[in-house]
């Protein structure tokens, strides 16, 4: 490309325009037989070049804050801004490199972004080495980008809150039921007339969790009412012994000795002659009083039977029975004399250890668990094989009777329970029921 100084002289009318450039382009010519004739050659005017230019300037970017430059193989500006000097070495040497080079500058106090891409030859044609730049502010060439981002996050804040809400609202269905039942359980037996629970509302094992604590409740209710007759059954017989004793010593030793076996019976558990809920209490209270009067410790052992409904329903209830009096044997073969066992119905045994601590404790419930496991319970041609899960708790200054601490004991059962069974867990002393008015 070069300036065209006799055709600049004939077409250009204003003298202060900028001077017509020409693309000088030549080819050969060949003859018939093959041979050279001449060379055809003309001046591309250079003009349409920037007409091109600024069509595609107001098409694309109407605020014109874009630019497009071509470069002369010195890095000279051919189509662009006049502004004199040239681009620097090393825009060009990359732009070369045969891929996209891309730079930042500042123009005008704007940070610019510029992309350089060299033009091809055609064939042994190298070209004329001539380089196409795209020029346009960073913050406009970005404006997409970080209004895509922005719209991102604020989608993303507002997925986390709504996930949010609906986990909080999600779990509140299952927690408050919950709570509720805990409490009322925690009325029974502290609270005139509290002797059931209310049935609770929500998912379908929440249902069933408060009906089997009602009729778990209705159990016990009808244990303690036979437990009443029983009582009163045995004043009956008191009554009868004290008007018989004036007619025969004799008589009264015997009477004396029924009413004694009357006493066993309604103290006794009757499948493994270990004292019931309503013998232990007893005792429990009283350990419970000489902790708090003298600071002495005392500590309560959950048992439950693993599984103890699969082996009733897969080698029947007799099979059963066996295992729990199996069980309550090694229990009661493994304390000492001043420690009480009590069966509490079911599958669950209760111990009462008075002068040990948490460490011995764990050590007893631990000793206990693996004579269990190791046991083969034989019934029939049956050969049980069963485990026990067991909690631990010892008595605390915040704890207000011997309930609390058997149902931290309790708590720790169950927590064994759902660590997978046959293992013994600590009850701590963060119980909700504990901290409860």
């Amino acid at each position: 490309m070069h300036d065209a100084k006799l055709l600049d002289g004939l077409l250009r009318r204003d003298p202060d325009a900028a001077p017509f450039r020409f693309v000088d382009v030549a080819m050969p010519v060949y003859g018939a037989n093959g041979a050279l004739a001449g060379v055809l050659g003309a001046h591309l005017s250079w003009n349409w070049a920037s007409e091109v230019r600024s069509h595609l300037l107001r098409k694309y970017d109407r605020q014109l804050e874009s630019d497009i430059w071509v470069l002369g193989r010195d890095g000279n500006i051919l189509l662009g801004p006049q502004r004199a000097g040239a681009v620097p070495a090393a825009w060009l040497h990359a732009a070369r490199s045969g891929k996209p080079a891309t730079f930042q500058d500042t123009s005008g106090g704007r940070r610019m972004l510029t992309t350089l891409v060299a033009t091809q030859g055609e064939g042994e044609y190298p070209g004329l080495g001539w380089i196409v730049a795209s020029r346009r502010p960073v913050d406009v060439a970005l404006a997409p980008a970080n209004r895509l981002a922005l719209t991102i996050g604020l989608l993303g804040m507002l997925i986390a809150a709504l996930g949010s809400a609906l986990a909080w609202f999600l779990a509140g269905t299952v927690t408050r039921p919950l709570t509720r039942l805990c409490r009322a359980i925690d009325l029974i037996g502290r609270h005139p007339g509290a002797d059931s629970v209310q049935r609770q509302h929500g998912s379908r094992d929440l249902l069933q969790l408060s009906g089997t604590v009602r009729s778990l409740l209705r159990r016990v209710g009808t244990a303690e009412r036979g437990a009443q007759e029983a009582r009163e059954a045995a004043r009956e017989v008191e009554l009868r012994a004290e008007e018989q004793a004036r007619a025969s010593d004799e008589k009264t030793r015997r009477l004396g000795a029924d009413i004694h076996t009357l006493r066993a019976l309604a103290d006794t558990d009757p499948l493994t002659s270990l004292f019931n809920r309503r013998a232990f209490l007893p005792f429990a209270e009283d350990a419970m009083n000489y902790f708090k009067r003298y600071k002495r410790d005392v500590g309560v052992l959950m048992f439950d039977i693993d599984h103890f409904k699969r082996v009733n329903d897969t080698f029947g209830h007799a099979a059963g029975d066996e295992v729990i009096r199996a069980v309550g044997k090694i229990i009661a073969g493994q304390v000492r004399t001043t420690d009480k066992v009590a069966r509490f119905g079911g599958e669950e045994f209760v111990v009462l250890l008075r002068e040990t601590d948490d460490a011995g404790a764990m050590l007893l419930a631990n000793r206990i668990r693996e004579a269990v496991e190791n046991t083969i319970v034989t019934q029939g041609l049956a050969h049980l094989s069963i485990t026990i899960s067991v909690g631990a708790a010892m008595a605390g200054p915040r704890d207000r009777d011997i309930e609390d601490v058997i149902a931290r004991a309790d708590e720790g059962l169950y927590q064994a329970k759902s660590a997978g069974r046959n293992r013994v867990v600590m009850g701590q002393h963060n119980l909700a029921l504990t901290e409860a008015a």
